[in-house]
């Protein structure tokens, strides 16, 4: 993010163990994690270029990174 000069303002990391073996406190082998990215104000340009770039990084994704943009009325 920071080479695209996208700053990050907090960062949302859920795991979910539905459909997964396992319970508890312990993660499951499998288990599905989802990793929310929050910005500062930045350029749609920027951030779409820098998910891309993680995109083609992480091939342990179950899918693509989504892009949602929050805008101030």
């Amino acid at each position: 993010m920071a080479e695209h000069d996208v700053s990050l303002e907090s960062i949302v990391q859920r795991r979910s163990d539905a459909g997964m073996p396992g319970t508890g406190d312990t993660p499951s082998v499998g288990a599905v994690t989802s990793v929310v990215l929050i910005t500062h104000t930045a350029i749609e340009r920027s951030v779409r270029a820098a998910i891309g770039e993680i995109a083609d990084a992480a091939d342990i994704m179950v899918q693509p990174p989504q892009l949602i943009r929050i805008e101030q009325l």
